[in-house]
């Protein structure tokens, strides 16, 4: 059995940022992962299980897994996050 050939880790981020559309994906699902860890982390800080944050945002504990869990192409949408952060006692705002 061969073994499979090693790349270096620069290596692979040059390609990505050299292919618009590679790059556009990449930072999409980047956002999509860190915002899966904020609202991890804000329903854990307001002390809540995903039941409870699902039940006082309206949304279903499903939903609140599949977004912790950084799932699907395009992330939650802004109304979800804002009932998100209103039901753990925040406010929503966005910063550059």
């Amino acid at each position: 059995m061969r073994k499979a050939e090693t790349v270096p880790f620069q290596t692979l981020v040059d390609s990505v940022r050299a292919d618009p559309e590679a790059e556009r994906a990449y930072l999409t699902r980047r956002t999509i992962l860190r915002t899966a860890r904020y609202v991890q982390s804000l329903r854990q800080h307001a002390g809540f299980s995903q039941t409870e944050l699902a039940r006082r945002s309206g949304l279903s504990q499903a939903q609140i897994s599949h977004i912790e869990n950084g799932h699907g192409r395009h992330g939650p949408s802004i109304d979800v996050l804002a009932r998100i952060a209103a039901a753990c006692g925040r406010e929503l705002t966005f910063s550059a």
